[in-house]
């Protein structure tokens, strides 16, 4: 059971891409307030489709308390809270924390998570939508997917609807964001618009 369990925490290091075949289908996106990481979703909604995150491919229950509590105590012994474990800040030493539960998290949840899934996207044009004011998916996903295409070095556009909800509610905004979508494919596939 013990070896059953290295194995499965082997190939859940390792996510596997959802879409690797489709590199160069895609001329172009646009992406409107896009969940970029299912773990920090609704989890009614989530865990209705996906079970939870520390529940293994078999929907098997992992005790995640317990474990997690180990892993913690690990990392508080061995990160002496200074800067240089994980890019920890001494000020706010769980800032690092975070980053030792990954491993934990099951192979569904990595499959689906656009950060993950954004080298396949390695395209032309790009473009990133959001309102700031969205409590649905809240904007700290697009800004975790901004960081990513950086990394990466995916150029890409984005257009931010200050104070607006998920819908991008109000009549000014919704015209605004259809033009938006309807120039930004216009341009993209060369069409006169």
């Amino acid at each position: 059971q013990q070896q059953q369990q290295q194995q499965q925490q082997q190939q859940l290091k390792k996510p596997t891409p959802v879409l690797p075949s489709l590199r160069g289908v895609f001329e172009c996106a646009a992406s409107v307030a896009p969940v970029t990481d299912w773990t920090l979703y609704d989890t009614a909604y989530t865990e209705k489709y996906m079970s939870t995150p520390w529940t293994s491919e078999s929907f098997e229950p992992i005790n995640a308390t317990n474990e997690l509590n180990r892993q913690a105590a690990q990392w508080m012994e061995t990160s002496k809270w200074t800067r240089n474990y994980s890019g920890g800040n001494p000020s706010n030493p769980a800032s690092s924390a975070p980053n030792q539960f990954g491993e934990m998290i099951n192979e569904r949840y990595k499959r689906a998570s656009l950060l993950e899934q954004i080298a396949t996207i390695d395209r032309k044009r790009f473009l990133l939508i959001h309102g700031t004011a969205d409590d649905n998916v809240h904007f700290q996903q697009s800004i975790m997917l901004m960081k990513e295409l950086i990394r990466r070095n995916i150029l890409f556009e984005t257009r931010l609807y200050p104070d607006r909800d998920h819908s991008i509610s109000g009549q000014a905004e919704k015209l605004h964001l259809g033009a938006t979508l309807s120039n930004f494919f216009a341009e993209c596939f060369d069409m006169a618009y």
